[in-house]
């Protein structure tokens, strides 16, 4: 980790503590993040290694346009786009108190105060779900999916947290029709899309960025490809990598 965390900074404007980020993706180099540890700096110079994910979500992204970020994490998709496009309208979702606490706190290092931030999943039903997250700090993993603990034999935390369905806070005017959304949410994705299912059918709704986590369960990409496809979407591969298969769906 030492020498990564070296070679890391050698071709980055990373700082630890309260930083500027200038790393794979040129044109970005005024988004700030607070990395506590080496783990956490080098998920934020090296995108999450997400670069082709995260250049290909940027491309499709127009002013007011409304974006949903469901497993918003750190605010990594969050901050590009909010760099990337003016007044575009972004909501957040990340269920994990920890996680939504390190959000808020990057969020505010980059001058961003909108109330967009929610400290809630989106998932198929209303419900409470005990998530694990892993017992690393800046890790960053974790997921309320059954799967996940049995697939993992880290040291976890557990947390009980908050899960509202996407279609019944769309239809009662709690959120807005989204035009594009991101999901990463290991393991949980089908819960999520199965409770915007009707959302995904709305003409203003464009596109979805989904991070689909295979080796939780093999059968996701499909399962999620069909559904996509069941509501007017045409999918193409990102990216396709051992922890799992990226893609966008598009209309």
């Amino acid at each position: 980790m030492r020498n990564l965390y070296k070679n890391i900074r050698k071709r980055t404007s990373l700082k630890r503590g309260h930083t500027s980020i200038k790393n794979k993706l040129t044109g970005y180099n005024n988004i700030k993040f607070c990395t506590r540890n080496e783990l956490e700096f080098s998920k934020v110079a090296e995108s999450d290694g997400e670069i082709e994910f995260l250049e290909m979500f940027l491309s499709v992204l127009s002013e007011s346009d409304i974006v949903f970020d469901i497993g918003a994490n750190m605010g990594l998709f969050t901050l590009y786009a909010y760099a990337a496009v003016k007044d575009i309208d972004i909501y957040r979702f990340e269920p994990v108190p920890e996680y939504y606490n390190r959000l808020l706190q990057n969020l505010a290092l980059n001058n961003i105060h909108d109330v967009n931030t929610y400290n809630y999943g989106l998932g198929n039903e209303n419900n409470s779900t005990t998530f694990m997250y892993k017992n690393v700090l800046g890790s960053g993993m974790g997921s309320g999916s059954e799967r996940y603990s049995k697939k993992y034999t880290f040291d976890f935390k557990e947390q009980v947290c908050e899960i509202k369905k996407g279609d019944s806070l769309i239809k009662n005017s709690v959120l807005p029709v989204p035009a594009v959304i991101k999901i990463d949410v290991e393991g949980m994705e089908m819960n999520v899309l199965n409770g915007l299912a009707e959302t995904l059918q709305h003409t203003k709704c464009q596109y979805v960025f989904c991070e689909i986590h295979t080796t939780l369960d093999p059968v996701l990409y499909g399962e999620v490809c069909r559904l996509c496809a069941d509501c007017g979407f045409k999918t193409e591969n990102i990216y396709a990598k051992k922890e799992g298969i990226g893609i966008i769906a598009y209309k």
